[in-house]
């Protein structure tokens, strides 16, 4: 019986081996990586098959097996040490150039170079902004990505930059136990005393301090650039707007989440509560940046940047990335500028590898307000990437979190991906009584009213909002 168990789990060894190289080896393909994951499987699937001689059982096992080789894929993909593996096989490279007239010269006369180029974005604007001059790549497999990006920044006229259309896994949130509060936090949703920010930050208080809005006034929009929202959800329809109904469904669960620490409906006695009062003018909305399995594209997340905004989204909260030299993607950081020219804020998440986020992207890109995570103590959460060195880094809660989930449910998780959307929620509720507010103006209010510890700045909700309505809180309200 042995015997038979390790000639069917025989796969398993070169396996070891071969997802040991993709660590060590600083250049090792796509192919090793992709090889050794798939080898992995089959050792399991054979394995399994041998154990049972029942077909019915079998069948059963397919969908399972499945489910591991998909998420093997997903959780060993952020960890190859290539900037330039893992990227997108129908557009590895996204191209620059300096004029509208340039990119087109290119496309025309690269149809016979490579599989397939065209033009990589389309803002709605009548005006003509460094988006539009992006072309998408489709390289044909046996070429080696790195030595045409090389090739093109050195030979081809008007090329300003070449970015590696970089896959992005989702980083899914690390399921956590609730902190059980011992007192009450004074509102009648059921799983509020599971919310230990109610109690730490007086989110109460918060509310009560909030003005109600003017007649007429108009509603902010906070947009979830993630895997979907589910829309109908009970503890989100009522605050939930949407811009497109293909991202108002969620099949991971990760979107939602978000959403409802951006935006759940406080005080409804159902679920949860959030940092908007009942009576607040902020809503959330979706747009879908990730495929069905977790995974998107620089290319993807751009495309719902400029699409959040252009439907008027106000703050664009954006919890993934992927590790990426100290650089900065040329494309990231034209559409955060794309963002911030149509007055909105972009927040993104910094990471959970524990290091500097200025080597996460897009959390490293200028203009956004890149966020790590604390926990219930004010402590660094063991997981959160360091947001000290970049421009505009702060810290929120982000461990032990409970939130809207799929199916009408509700999950505790930790991430970075928790704290962003505390922020996006902050951040709109500001700018729903301020609607010029900008990207420097809000990281300024949040900056000067951080508690520090530690040398870490940490958010202070009712600090930053008293300090917002003691400059900016318009007449009458």
């Amino acid at each position: 019986g042995f015997i038979t168990t390790f000639k069917t789990v025989k796969w398993l060894l070169p396996a070891i081996v071969f997802y040991a190289l993709t660590l060590f080896w600083n250049h090792p393909g796509a192919l090793i990586l992709h090889g050794s994951i798939e080898l992995m499987s089959i050792a399991v699937l054979a394995l399994a098959f041998k154990l049972t001689d029942s077909r019915f059982f079998q069948l059963l096992l397919l969908p399972a097996v499945f489910y591991l080789f998909v998420s093997t894929h997903n959780f060993f993909f952020p960890h190859s040490p290539s900037y330039a593996q893992n990227l997108d096989e129908d557009g590895e490279l996204l191209i620059e150039f300096d004029s509208p007239e340039s990119l087109t010269a290119f496309i025309q006369s690269s149809h016979k170079t490579f599989k397939h180029v065209s033009k990589a974005f389309d803002p709605a604007t009548a005006e003509i902004t460094e988006l539009d001059n992006y072309a998408l790549v489709d390289i044909h497999k046996s070429i080696d990505a790195e030595k045409i990006a090389q090739e093109l920044m050195g030979s081809v006229n008007g090329v300003i930059s070449v970015d590696y259309n970089q896959i992005i896994p989702l980083e899914p949130g690390i399921a956590s136990d609730p902190i059980h509060l011992t007192k009450k936090t004074g509102l009648n949703d059921p799983l509020a005393d599971q919310q230990w920010i109610f109690d730490n930050l007086d989110i109460l208080r918060l509310h009560a301090s909030v003005p109600h809005p003017l007649e007429g006034q108009n509603e902010t929009l906070i947009a979830i650039l993630d895997s979907g929202v589910e829309a109908q959800h009970e503890d989100l329809k009522s605050n939930f707007a949407s811009i497109d109904k293909t991202s108002d469904t969620d099949q991971q669960g990760h979107g939602t989440h978000c959403a409802g620490i951006a935006g759940a409906v406080s005080n409804n006695s159902i679920g949860i509560a959030s940092l908007l009062p009942g009576h607040s003018i902020v809503r959330i909305t979706s747009v879908r940046v990730l495929k069905f399995m977790g995974m998107g594209t620089q290319k993807m997340v751009i495309d719902g940047m400029i699409k959040a905004v252009d439907s008027g989204a106000k703050v664009l909260s954006i919890s993934l990335g992927a590790r990426t030299s100290e650089a900065k993607e040329k494309a990231y950081t034209e559409a955060v500028e794309y963002a911030t020219d149509k007055g909105a804020i972009v927040v993104i998440a910094a990471g959970n590898s524990n290091e500097d986020a200025i080597q996460t992207s897009p959390a490293n890109t200028t203009g956004a307000i890149a966020v790590g995570s604390v926990n219930a103590n004010n402590d660094k959460s063991f997981f959160s990437n360091t947001v000290d060195q970049l421009a505009m880094g702060i810290y929120a809660p982000g461990e032990n979190i409970m939130s809207t989930h799929i199916n009408n449910s509700y999950k505790s998780l930790s991430g970075t991906s928790m704290a962003a959307p505390f922020i996006s929620g902050l951040v709109g509720l500001m700018a729903a009584y301020k609607p010029d507010l900008d990207s420097q103006t809000a990281y300024d209010i949040l900056r000067t009213t951080a508690t520090q510890k530690d040398g870490m700045l940490i958010v202070n909700p009712q600090a930053a909002l008293d300090q917002l309505f003691k400059e900016y809180l318009p007449a009458g309200i």
